[in-house]
This record gives structure tokens, sequence and C-alpha cells, in this order.
């Protein structure tokens, strides 16, 4: 493959496009005094921003699968290492089909109705629970691969950005799921459902900074595993240049 862009280029890019989103759309709402959640909610615009960035990993993760089946071809099942980059490349996806969708919304609601559950205390926040279970898998996934990750040690601190931010969002999540915090220095009630539309779209911000940070480690292992490849070659090619050379010279 070859590199469209430097290393780092594609930090300058993804968060440039990233900032300038954001930008635009809490831009939009301050100055045509809208409900910033129009560009942050479902169907927002940053909405499809984030499906997009999501379904670009998943794009970039099944790029490094091919690449490492071509380098592991020996190898079969699980300890191919196409294997771990595939199951990721299913993971974004369906990331990004819940982000559109809003699978763990609609499965915390298909739980309240199954089980005739109360929205109030930990029971109103399941689906801010789903999103951690998701993160949280995320963290044991690269903790089970930890010796095909290790190979691509040097982008780590891209990941451990990502999952910060990720970690962040769910905070703020529960944070600002119901109005009772803002509500303790808010009485109007007009005040308190803007400020909580506000709340709501802050937390969306490092969301988005996490997808792209997510994008550039991705984008780095790409790199990396087109270096081991060329490596790879070379070490080859060394190899057969050092046989026939031992050969003509016991002849």
């Amino acid at each position: 493959m070859k590199k469209i862009f430097s290393q780092k280029s594609i930090v300058f890019l993804v968060l440039g496009i990233d900032s300038l989103m954001i930008g635009t759309a809490i831009g939009r709402a301050i100055l045509l005094e809208r409900n910033p959640m129009r560009y942050f909610g479902e169907r927002g615009f940053i909405t499809w921003l984030s499906i997009l960035q999501l379904l670009f990993i998943a794009y970039l993760c099944w790029k490094i699968s091919i690449i490492r089946s071509h380098q592991s071809s020996s190898l079969k099942g699980w300890k191919n290492p196409s294997r771990v980059w595939q199951i990721m490349t299913g993971g974004f996806i369906f990331l990004a089909l819940d982000e559109g969708l809003g699978i763990h919304e609609n499965t915390d609601a298909g739980l309240h109705e199954l089980f005739n559950l109360n929205e109030h205390g930990l029971t109103s926040r399941i689906d801010d629970f789903i999103i951690l279970f998701y993160a949280i898998i995320g963290l044991l996934f690269l903790r089970t691969f930890k010796n095909e990750f290790q190979k691509f040690a040097s982008v780590f601190n891209w990941f451990f950005t990502g999952f910060t931010l990720c970690f962040l969002t769910i905070v703020l999540d529960m944070l600002s799921h119901k109005q009772q915090v803002l509500s303790l220095i808010i009485e109007d009630y007009e005040k308190l459902n803007l400020m909580h539309n506000w709340f709501k779209t802050i937390e969306e911000i490092p969301k988005i900074f996490a997808e792209g940070a997510f994008i550039i480690a991705f984008y780095y292992c790409l790199i990396i595993a087109t270096r081991l490849v060329r490596e790879g070659e070379k070490d080859g090619k060394t190899q057969k240049l050092s046989f026939r050379e031992t050969i003509s010279l016991k002849k």
C-alpha cells in the first residue's frame, strides 16, 4: 500500500476535520439560536460524522487483516493474526450500526419493558452501562491478543488517548442522563432544558475525538503492517542469497 499521508499530516487532517465539524455545529446552534441537539442528536450531521469515522476504522482494520493474512499465510485458524483484525472489522461495523440505529438505547428500552423496570437509579442508566461494556470488551480484546498488538506498540499512546476519551464520554453521559444535577442550580424550566441539551452536546465531543484518535492509531498500524511485510520480503531475499552463496562455496 502506498502511504498517502505522512504520520504527522494524518494527525492534523483527522483532528482538523473533527474540530471543524464540531465548531461548525456549535457555531450554527449559537448563531441561529437553535437546539444544539439538532446537530449532535440522532440524524444530526455530527452523528453521521461518527458513523463515517467508525466505518473508516473498520476499513483500516480490514486492510490490515489482508496484509497480516499474506504475512502469515501458513498459519491456520486463530493462530493467523488476520483473524484478530477481522474481528475488529466486524466490531467497528457493529458500532457504526449502533450509532445509526441506537441499538444500545433500544436494548435499554427493551429490558425496561421486558422486566417492567422503573426509570430510577441504576436502571435509568442501562444504556450507559452497555456502552461501558463495549469499552471494557475492547480493552480485554487488546489484552487477550497482546502478542499481536505488541508489534504495534509504538501507537499505544493513541489507543490510550482513544480509550480515555471513551470513558470520559461515558462519565459525562451518566451525569447528563437526567436533569437532576442541573436542577440543583437552575430553577427555570426553559433554561434548565436548554442547559441540559448543551450538557448532552458536550458529552458528544470527546466521543468524536476518541474516534479520531482510533483512526490515527489504526492508520499507523496499517503503515507498520506494510513495513513488516517489506522487512519480511527483504529477509526472505537475504536468506535465499545466503543459501546460494553457501552452495557456491561448497562447490
